[in-house]
């Protein structure tokens, strides 16, 4: 099941990119556009897109505590209870929804004839609508337990005893910083003791020797 609801995101996120680019298209390329059909396409293909990205990074990445991982799982009832009002809504009045493609198939790049073709595969959709819906039930379940399974695999590595070369290059890694902040701290003395020893050796260098006071012993 585990697989099964990873490779959902997969799909997810390939519908949600083209429910995007559909929605887009409804509504940039013509005057009058099918609004309702362009909304529900570019909502749900956010949602798809942002919370299954979100929950295939943290499933390979271990940053923000694989929060993605929640999202994902939360968002599963949602997105199952939309695929459920949709197949009540098209078992309720699916003559309404095929006269809806009728009178908008010039707005929404359909065939004339989209009507009749829609008709003989409602059955197929109502199926496939199913499917994802359980799916998608499911997620939530599935995604909470690999979210706590892959949390205690990290802290597990977390406590696990680090070999002895990576002790060394961490020690060794200490050190160097230990080495450079002392250099930087101590830097402005050394200077100074620098400049104040070479200052001294320059007065003695440049006084007077006292030859005549030794030539008069």
């Amino acid at each position: 099941m585990e697989r099964l609801v990873m490779g959902l995101h997969v799909i997810n996120v390939g519908c949600g990119f083209a429910s995007m680019v559909y929605g887009s298209l409804l509504v940039s390329k013509f005057e009058r556009p099918a609004m309702a059909a362009a909304m529900f396409c570019l909502i749900l293909g956010v949602v798809h897109q942002a919370t299954s990205l979100a929950g295939i990074v943290s499933y390979f990445a271990r940053s923000c505590s694989r929060f993605g991982l929640r999202i994902s799982a939360f968002v599963g009832p949602y997105v199952a209870f939309i695929y459920l009002t949709i197949i009540v809504t098209f078992i309720a009045d699916e003559g309404g929804f095929l006269k809806y493609l009728e009178d908008n198939h010039e707005v929404m790049y359909l065939s004339p004839n989209v009507a009749e073709n829609a008709g003989r595969l409602m059955p197929m959709a109502y199926t496939f609508l199913s499917i994802l819906g359980v799916l998608e039930a499911f997620r939530f379940s599935v995604m909470r337990k690999l979210h706590d399974r892959l949390l205690s695999l990290d802290h597990a590595d977390d406590l696990k005893p680090k070999p002895s070369w990576y002790e060394k290059s961490k020690n060794q890694e200490k050190g160097n910083e230990v080495l450079t902040e002392a250099l930087l701290e101590g830097g402005g003395g050394g200077d100074e003791a620098a400049s104040a020893k070479s200052g001294s050796v320059l007065k003695e260098s440049t006084g007077t020797p006292n030859w005549w006071g030794e030539g008069e012993g």
